[in-house]
């Protein structure tokens, strides 16, 4: 019978929370949305190592900000990365209501 190998360290959501730079709801929204495959057990989530840094490693999907819109300044503002743009960012030409 083949041996199984358990190497992997099983990270709280607070573990990659502090890692990441982000808030523990942040991470659980993540899990719940499929975005960080974790693992649940009653009402506890672990993540493995492995997930966290093949998570870490994907490209972020979505529309960025357009020109002018929200961004991060590198290198003392000699470079504009445009940052993720949420939902209630998103403007869909022909969708506004117009003010009286």
């Amino acid at each position: 019978m083949a041996e199984r190998k358990f190497q992997d360290r099983l990270l709280t959501p607070e573990e990659v929370a502090a890692h990441t730079n982000v808030s523990t709801v942040t991470v659980g929204r993540w899990l719940r949305e499929g975005k960080l495959k974790g693992l649940k057990a009653g009402r506890q989530w672990r993540i493995r190592e492995e997930d966290l840094e093949k998570f870490l490693r994907t490209p972020i999907q979505g529309p960025i900000s357009p020109p002018g819109g929200p961004y991060f300044e590198l290198g003392g503002g000699e470079t504009k990365v445009p940052l993720p743009v949420t939902g209630s960012e998103r403007k869909i030409p022909g969708t506004s209501k117009k003010k009286d």
